[in-house]
């Protein structure tokens, strides 16, 4: 369980350093392909280890949740072709969230 809290704590700090990019115009072209691949999971995996420890997480507990960790492929395939995404962060918000909504989230 401690695991799970882990990944899921470090997920959403992930998340929230990457709402915080900037965010390309919204022109009504789909966004381009990333030009570089994206980082090996075995990389990303010793970053995400030293951002924990970074943020102060114990030593035994990053081991215990993040050591020997691998990708699914099936999970990695499923993230990749999700139609919601295709057409890029500012088409698929602008089509979603409406004036509306966001009166309602103001009030």
């Amino acid at each position: 369980m401690k695991r799970l809290a882990v990944v899921l704590g470090l997920f959403l700090a992930v998340q929230q350093v990457a709402a915080q990019a900037p965010s390309s115009p919204s022109n009504g072209v789909p966004e381009a392909a990333p030009a570089e691949p994206p980082q090996p999971f075995d990389e990303w995996l010793k970053d995400l280890q030293d951002e924990a420890r970074g943020r102060g997480f114990d030593e035994k507990l990053v081991k215990e949740a993040l050591e020997g960790l691998e990708p699914l492929s099936r999970v990695i395939q499923r993230d990749r072709s999700q139609a919601e995404l295709r057409p890029g962060f500012n088409a698929y918000s602008s089509a979603r969230i409406t004036r509306a909504t966001m009166e309602r989230y103001l009030q």
